[in-house]
């Protein structure tokens, strides 16, 4: 989806993606009119995207602490599982041995 010069092919994203991302930057058309066409909704997430300035150190960080805040909050469900699984597994013992 990448150009040669790494320009995304904005042409190629659903007019929904589009529109997503013309609400969350809140984009305008020309003289902050609404913006109908489909080109003009291209152009002006394409102008906008081409004027961000971006510390890339910072999205990869910010990105890697997601990363790692999903990682452990996964992990950390696996273990809650665990141990109710293990508590389960001692009541079942426990009735076992009540009943002998």
């Amino acid at each position: 989806m990448k150009k040669q010069n790494n320009e995304p092919h904005f042409e190629e994203l659903s007019n929904g993606a589009l529109r997503r991302y013309q609400a969350y930057f809140n984009l305008r058309g020309e003289n902050n009119d609404l913006i109908k066409s489909r080109e003009e909704l291209i152009e002006v997430v394409k102008n906008h995207f081409n004027s961000m300035v971006i510390d890339e150190k910072k999205v990869i960080e910010t990105f890697m602490a997601i990363e790692k805040d999903q990682t452990n909050e996964k992990n950390n469900t696996i273990r809650k599982s665990l141990r109710q699984l293990e508590k389960n597994v001692v009541k079942f013992l426990d009735s076992l041995r009540s009943q002998t």
